[in-house]
């Protein structure tokens, strides 16, 4: 059964990376997996994790953390797992450290992304969001190059 959101709210999927939260719109997000059989590659970018097979089709997992310019452990956790999203039916994995839940947030608790974060470095950043007394960071997918995505 398909729940009907209302056109004043957004749901995104919540998520630690390090101490923070961020969150990126549900409507962006394909599936959630765990980490497993990952593929180190040789000689690789610095955010690129791995690859995993997922259906038989190879997935390049990247370090969010990494990617955002966060700094992170070295080792993933038990509770890792790598968001799958999508542009222009190719398809590419973010390690994430954990994956909190789903929320919707009405768009009167949205702020418009502060001054201190509007440089081209933080282009991705499009809002923060209040929950319970607490700050989400909301991303969308600018912090991707086309050339991430493997073809579907």
């Amino acid at each position: 059964m398909k729940t009907e959101k209302k056109s004043d709210e957004s749901q995104y999927i919540v998520f630690a990376a390090g101490e923070e939260e961020y969150g990126l719109p549900v409507d962006q997000v394909v599936e959630i997996i765990k980490i497993e059989g990952l593929i180190p590659v040789p000689n690789a970018r610095a955010d690129l994790l791995g690859l995993v097979d997922l259906r038989e089709r190879v997935l390049p997992v990247f370090l969010l953390q990494q990617r955002l310019g966060v700094r992170r452990e070295q080792k993933l956790s038990q509770s890792a797992r790598a968001i799958v999203v999508e542009r222009k039916n190719r398809r590419v994995g973010l390690a994430v450290d954990r994956v909190l839940s789903v929320l919707t947030f009405k768009h009167e608790h949205i702020e418009a992304s502060p001054p201190a974060l509007r440089t081209t470095v933080n282009q991705h950043v499009t809002g923060v969001g209040k929950h319970n007394d607490q700050f989400i960071i909301l991303l969308n997918l600018t912090f991707l190059d086309e050339d991430d995505f493997t073809q579907e």
